[in-house]
């Protein structure tokens, strides 16, 4: 398992493809991606939701990975601006298949964050002290992580959620509608 998110560029052209953004093989292979020592192939790269950017060039490629990172932060300034284009590109019909577990735990605003509007497993965002400027899914197939919030003023759950499948303080558990 990857870092969340993976994906891949090419060092030449700054091409960049996701897949799943949890697994770089799993990108590969679906998109059938060649990598390889040959000169600006397919090079791994990660965004991280703390906003660091790790790419993977190679000495024999055109950019070093400092400046394909920089080249990728001048298009994607934020982790946020990267995973919502990403979301556009892995969903369809704006459903998510998979699970964004570990993915978002770090995230501790969701100021001009997009989601899907269905994942079919789990959503964690422990981190998120406040549900200002978040709009949930209208359908989550698994549990949601909200266990930092200290308020949940604006929070709605998507209709028919099981309450059961939240993760939340005492106090926000009571005021969530």
């Amino acid at each position: 398992m990857c870092q969340f998110a993976s994906g891949f560029f090419n060092p030449k052209s700054m091409v960049v493809k996701v897949h799943d953004l949890s697994s770089h093989s799993d990108t590969q292979k679906v998109l059938k991606l060649g990598d390889g020592p040959e000169p600006n192939g397919w090079r791994e790269f990660h965004y991280l939701p703390t906003g660091e950017i790790e790419c993977r060039a190679l000495p024999v490629d055109d950019k070093t990975s400092a400046q394909c990172a920089e080249e990728l932060r001048e298009r994607w300034p934020t982790f946020v601006d990267f995973f919502n284009w990403s979301m556009k590109q892995v969903c369809e019909d704006g459903k998510y298949g998979g699970w964004l577990e570990l993915d978002l735990r770090s995230l501790t605003s969701a100021e001009g964050l997009t989601l899907p509007s269905s994942i079919g497993g789990w959503l964690d965002l422990r981190s998120l002290t406040s549900a200002e400027g978040l709009t949930l899914p209208s359908s989550i197939g698994g549990w949601l992580d909200l266990r930092s919030l200290t308020s949940a003023e604006g929070l709605t759950l998507p209709e028919g959620f099981d309450k059961d499948n939240l993760i939340a303080p005492g106090k926000i558990m009571e005021s969530i509608k």
